[in-house]
């Protein structure tokens, strides 16, 4: 949206999720199932890469 603003091109891969991306969210459904299955009240989310 700001490169449209400023009368710019958008950069085509600003469009596309990277590996980062990937992992952090494999990352987060990893621990969401942790916490289900956990009789603890706080799962610890954090992402350390």
């Amino acid at each position: 949206m700001r490169a449209r603003r400023e009368g710019l091109k958008p950069d085509p891969l600003a469009d596309y999720p990277t590996v980062i991306d990937g992992a952090r969210g494999v990352h987060f459904i990893e621990t969401t199932v942790k916490s289900a299955g956990s009789s603890q009240r706080w799962t610890d989310a954090r992402w350390r890469p």
